[in-house]
């Protein structure tokens, strides 16, 4: 599988911000859809320095770290099986908070194939519409963690031919809080609905960039080559 992001007016997807958020949602879905919890990038399990839901009976308000028990499919469950074709993801907003950011993203995951137990390759989600969801993210530079000290933001633009960063690219950011919308935990733990889920996904609706997707998808025969990543990551100088 391969990710393809777009962002709106304003937003540098290779730099600031934007390259962490990408790195920990790539991560996010790979260790969510592909059930490893190994799948992440470098850095990733030092940026989100919490066991998953359920892990040692551990409910954490926001929980930023993926499930890998959950992935579901149009043939039922689906864990620990290989995904192909394009996970669409389109950065709305980032917004300064007290220790950092937070941001809302666009997810479109119609582009995604599965293998089906008759060798066919089908989308993983049925559907003539591009229904795209919202994900809530919280990052702050002032959260400790234990371990190697985190590394500097990269410097040079986070674009290339890699489907993943050679290195980690995370920074001084940690993922503090995370979730679908519009479910959204207040301070105290009680449960609300975010008010502008239905207008963010709206937006999300006329806003994403989905060059190549077909709704409904088609089922192959083989599997749909892979395209290049948007934007990918760079090559490690040398």
């Amino acid at each position: 599988m391969r990710f393809h992001w777009s962002a709106d007016p304003g937003i540098d997807l290779y730099n600031g911000p934007a390259v962490p958020i990408r790195a920990y949602l790539e991560s996010f879905f790979l260790i969510n859809l592909l059930s490893n919890p190994d799948a992440g990038y470098p850095g990733f399990k030092r940026a989100v320095p919490y066991p998953p839901d359920g892990v040692f009976d551990i409910k954490r308000i926001n929980n930023p770290a993926p499930r890998i028990d959950q992935s579901t499919s149009v043939i039922g469950p689906y864990l620990d099986k290989p995904l192909y074709g394009v996970d669409y993801l389109h950065i709305l907003r980032i917004t300064p908070i007290p220790d950092g950011f937070s941001t809302r993203v666009c997810v479109a995951e119609q582009g995604l194939y599965i293998v089906t137990p008759e060798k066919k390759y089908r989308p993983m989600f049925s559907g003539s519409e591009l229904k795209p969801w919202v994900m809530r993210v919280d990052f702050s530079d002032q959260t400790p963690t234990t371990g190697p000290p985190a590394p500097a933001s990269p410097t040079a633009p986070q674009r290339g031919p890699l489907p993943a960063p050679a290195e980690d690219v995370f920074g001084p950011w940690v993922a503090t809080a995370g979730r679908p919308l519009p479910e959204w935990f207040t301070p105290d733990g009680r449960s609300g609905k975010d008010p502008e889920t239905d207008a963010l996904e709206q937006q999300c609706a006329t806003s994403m960039q989905t060059p190549g997707l077909q709704l409904p998808g088609p089922t192959f025969d083989n599997p749909p080559p892979a395209p290049a990543p948007v934007p990918g990551w760079p090559a490690l100088p040398g």
